[in-house]
């Protein structure tokens, strides 16, 4: 894939992301981790640097070195992307989604310019970056905030989000 991975297309192409291609990877994102968890498998390292972005601008889930079925000890995620606890679980898959579709919307991760082990406070703390104006940010904060409890969910609510509206 000529583009090579999300991180670094998304720091190459900052200024000209539109919220169209950022829904799309949001889709892609949520239907690629729906998947996994389908059939039981814990990716355990969700973050841009392992999706790939096809030819088309769609992105690819990669890299399952650290993944497994069922709840797993491993933590292999990329620091600003690892909910509190050592255990790796469909919620911790989530928590990092969270933090994705927060990076398409803010165009860097969450905490990006503090250091891990404050990070990790402010996760317990149950202390997040302002979600005011964030794209998104109802299925960020439930993502953070372990409302979702599969996927599936995460794709129903991004479903209801981009309905038309319509006035009575």
């Amino acid at each position: 894939m000529r583009y090579g991975n999300l991180r670094k297309y998304i720091q190459k192409q900052a200024n000209s992301l539109d919220d169209g291609i950022k829904g799309r990877w949001v889709q892609n994102a949520i239907m690629a981790v729906a998947h996994l968890h389908h059939h039981g498998i814990i990716h355990a390292d969700i973050s841009p640097r392992n999706f790939l972005v096809a030819d088309d601008l769609t992105i690819k889930l990669c890299d399952f070195g650290g993944s497994g079925i069922g709840e797993l000890q491993s933590l292999v995620a990329e620091e600003c992307y690892q909910s509190p606890g050592p255990r790796r679980t469909v919620e911790t898959d989530l928590f990092a989604l969270g933090c994705l579709v927060y990076e398409f919307a803010a165009g860097s991760p969450p905490y990006a310019d503090i250091e891990w082990e404050e990070i990790g406070r402010r996760y317990k703390r149950r202390e997040f970056p302002s979600l005011d104006h964030a794209l998104y940010r109802d299925i960020i904060r439930k993502c953070w905030t372990f409302q979702y409890t599969k996927a599936d969910q995460t794709l129903r609510d991004l479903e209801q989000q981009e309905k038309p509206r319509t006035d009575s």
